[in-house]
């Protein structure tokens, strides 16, 4: 947590007293991505040592953001590379991983019942919405911060 901004470290604590929910919006390239998976780190860490499982999941609205996110979540120490599977278009890897990233059209015919069995099987689900800025409306002057939805659904 020492490489967060003031901001992030008030994000955090605030998100778990309200026992992992929220909305985060800031502008876009501050920072809530790693905010997001840090709480991700920080919550397998705490489920972890009372040996209860965590899946992550992602849903992002475009394709090039599955990348950005494995990235991330790699650097970090979060996950290794076979634990994050995808899911979009075509492409489906198996969805019982711990990590999975949607993109968004894809997730709305499966992330709801995949949520359910995960659930089901006695796991905590993080979910992680990223609704980023369409760069459309940043070259407009329109909208210039993007939300990103952390919430522990089930399990609590």
């Amino acid at each position: 947590m020492d490489k967060l901004y003031a901001w992030q470290r008030e994000c955090l604590d605030s998100w778990f007293s309200r026992d992992c929910r929220g909305i985060v919006s800031a502008v876009t390239g501050s920072g809530k991505t790693r905010l997001a998976v840090t709480a991700a780190k920080l919550l397998r860490e705490k489920l972890y040592s009372r040996v209860e499982e965590l899946s992550v999941r992602v849903v992002v609205p475009k394709t090039f953001l599955l990348g950005h996110w494995r990235a991330a979540l790699i650097k970090e120490g979060v996950a290794n590379r076979g634990e994050i599977g995808l899911y979009c278009g075509d492409y489906k890897d198996d969805t019982g991983l711990p990590f999975m990233l949607y993109v968004l059209n894809s997730a709305r015919y499966c992330l709801a019942r995949n949520t359910l069995a995960d659930i089901r099987a006695g796991r905590h689900v993080l979910l992680i919405v990223d609704d980023q800025t369409k760069p459309s409306r940043l070259r407009r002057g329109e909208k210039r911060e993007g939300a990103g939805v952390f919430a522990q659904v089930g399990q609590a």
